[in-house]
């Protein structure tokens, strides 16, 4: 829908991933001899759904960041910016819930996905106010999409983010 123009030119795409964790010192969330912080556990989910859906990579990077009491990160707000002036924004937090929501605008409407790490419907939002549902996977086989872009990944050595080919369905 974004190459054939259905949104015209992307202007901003947004992630936004919340998840309170007990605020237990020992807690691995927290943990940086443990690999834990927000960026390297929820983060990931949403700075790729904002990477896959730019254009070109980013050449402008901006954060603000919040430690927790352990040394760890437990909040993020990170911007990107690229050659063709899309803009990219994520929320990362540990300690307040969020939705798990991206967003992705363009100068022709906007489509919003709920749920993205395990989303399977989107809604299309013209200016007008008409909606169109978009349809793509299963749930349910969220992991498995996963498992199979790591897979692509390594087999092809592109360890950019890899794309899982799924029938997509839409409704007005």
């Amino acid at each position: 829908m974004i190459t054939q123009g259905k949104l015209g030119k992307l202007k901003m795409i947004r992630a936004d991933f919340g998840s309170l964790k007990d605020p237990d010192p020992a807690n691995r969330f927290f943990s940086k001899e443990l690999g834990g912080g927000a960026l390297l556990d929820i983060g990931t989910y949403a700075l790729s759904f904002v990477q896959y859906f730019l254009s070109r990579p980013a050449t402008e990077l901006n954060y603000v960041i919040s430690k927790f009491q352990t040394g760890g990160d437990e909040t993020w707000s990170i911007h990107v910016k690229n050659d063709e002036d899309e803009i990219g924004n994520v929320h990362l937090t540990f300690r307040a819930k969020l939705p798990k929501q991206g967003i992705i605008a363009g100068e022709k409407g906007y489509i919003t996905v709920d749920n993205y790490p395990r989303a399977n419907t989107a809604i299309l939002v013209y200016p007008n106010g008409e909606k169109e549902t978009i349809v793509a996977g299963k749930t349910e086989q969220a992991m498995v999409y996963e498992i199979q872009g790591v897979e692509k990944a390594i087999a092809s050595q592109n360890y950019a983010l890899g794309s899982i080919e799924t029938p997509l369905t839409s409704s007005r």
